[in-house]
């Protein structure tokens, strides 16, 4: 073997389990030596807990005992402002590299240390990385929106030409995009390393190897170079080795009122497990409804996307868990929606555009049809004025509540997501049985 690259992503929730990071850290140290580049492809500063308490600078911990080589930079990485993030780049070990962001008409973070590519050896190897964020990260990430995405195709066409000039031996893109499969189709590069998308993924497109380790840093992928070509694999952090050190660091970085107990949660009848965490819908049902009685509104919703990966509502549930389920500072408001409004999104096949879970609200099918809608047990009145509560970001989504016709007074608003949840668990509990909430 001539060249192992060890691939992190989108770590997010892993560290709200010391155990977990210890694990990934314990399980790149085994696997590093001489030959070895260690990189990760963004979303590894937030969001969790502790990057909500620390505005992200919790990642720096990490990265000084991992030692990466390069890292990338994802839309979560950014939801802490751009300052925030850029102290992280100053203050961290790795090159980090992004090819297509600009601020203020010139590449972003140049100041910080951020470059468009970067030569790193191993192996006796030469190997040029270049970064890519995904276009849509201004629209999804408010405190981005100075900063501007470029098309990360052209940008890694560019970024290639440049690294060749140099006189590399292989291209490696650490790219948080969607889009993987039009690049490896439309650039010249040997390995495509992903994140952003939260689903494991190996293979090829054309003659470029592409992996995805998933999320919350339970996966470590090895890309390996030998005897002319590219191969991967998966290691699963779960059964590697403990870095006990860097576990201690983050035991002791958790604040104590999130380690109170709130629930405990009945889940025996809950179904599959994945990751080993439950695969059902309470975190969006309990979410939904948290808001709806925060607000007083009628209606609360909660879209799927909006929930975190590995959320727990099971066992002993403590303000950390739920902080996990929703790590985000956006507040939750409650706006006024006429009733025809909230009956073309229950009858329509498409609903909101980013989908999610309506409480308050109940349906009366025949024949599989819907053919009532009721807030209250009573019909909704096309012609009235309901409130409906959800979260800021949601409301002015194009793809959720921005995506209806009309003005939306706020009328309400209370706190953060999170710090909904943790009243509502608080005061109201978790009877699983009691929550329902209609998908939309």
């Amino acid at each position: 073997m001539t060249v192992r690259i060890l691939h992190f992503s989108d770590i997010e929730n892993a560290y709200n389990d010391a155990e977990r990071l210890g694990r990934l850290a314990g399980s790149i140290e085994a696997l590093r030596d001489e030959r070895t580049l260690v990189v990760g492809t963004g979303d590894d500063v937030g969001p969790s807990i502790l990057s909500i308490v620390t505005d992200g600078r919790q990642a720096i911990d990490f990265f000084e005992h991992v030692r990466p080589d390069a890292s990338t930079f994802g839309n979560h990485d950014l939801d802490y402002g751009i300052e925030a993030l850029l102290e992280v780049v100053e203050r961290s070990p790795q090159t980090w590299v992004c090819a297509n962001a600009r601020r203020n008409g010139v590449a972003f973070g140049a100041d910080a240390g951020i470059v468009p590519s970067a030569v790193v050896e191993a192996g006796g190897r030469r190997i040029g990385v270049f970064g890519l964020l995904d276009p849509e990260t201004p629209a999804v990430t408010p405190p981005s929106v100075d900063i501007e995405v470029t098309d990360p195709i052209e940008a890694a066409r560019d970024a290639v030409d440049s690294l060749r000039e140099r006189g590399v031996d292989h291209v490696v893109a650490l790219a948080h995009i969607q889009g993987i499969d039009d690049l490896a189709r439309s650039v010249d590069v040997d390995v495509i390393l992903a994140g952003h998308v939260h689903s494991e993924r190996i293979d090829r497109v054309g003659g470029t190897l592409i992996t995805r380790p998933g999320a919350g840093g339970r996966r470590l992928v090895e890309v390996t170079f030998e005897d002319g070509s590219w191969a991967a694999r998966t290691h699963e952090v779960e059964a590697g080795p403990l870095d006990e050190e860097l576990e201690t660091v983050f035991e002791q970085r958790l604040p104590e009122e999130y380690r109170r107990v709130l629930a405990d949660i009945d889940r025996s009848d809950a179904g599959t497990a994945v990751d080993g965490e439950l695969e059902d819908d309470l975190p969006e049902r309990i979410v939904a409804e948290a808001y709806r009685w925060a607000t007083g509104a009628d209606v609360g919703i909660q879209h799927s996307g909006g929930i975190n990966d590995g959320s727990r509502f099971a066992g002993e549930v403590t303000a950390a868990d739920l902080v996990g389920v929703v790590p985000y500072q956006d507040p939750v408001v409650a706006v006024s929606i006429s009733g025809d409004e909230l009956l073309n999104v229950v009858r329509s096949e498409d609903g909101f555009g980013l989908g999610g879970y309506m409480s308050g609200i109940s349906v009366e099918r025949r024949d599989g049809a819907v053919v009532d809608v009721l807030i209250g047990g009573e019909p909704i009145d096309p012609d009235a004025s309901y409130t409906l509560a959800t979260t800021e970001f949601f409301l002015e989504s194009e793809d959720g509540l921005g995506s209806l016709d009309g003005s939306r007074r706020i009328e309400s608003t209370a706190g953060s997501q999170y710090d909904v949840l943790i009243e509502y668990v608080e005061q109201v509990g978790v009877d699983p049985e009691s929550i329902s909430a209609l998908e939309v």
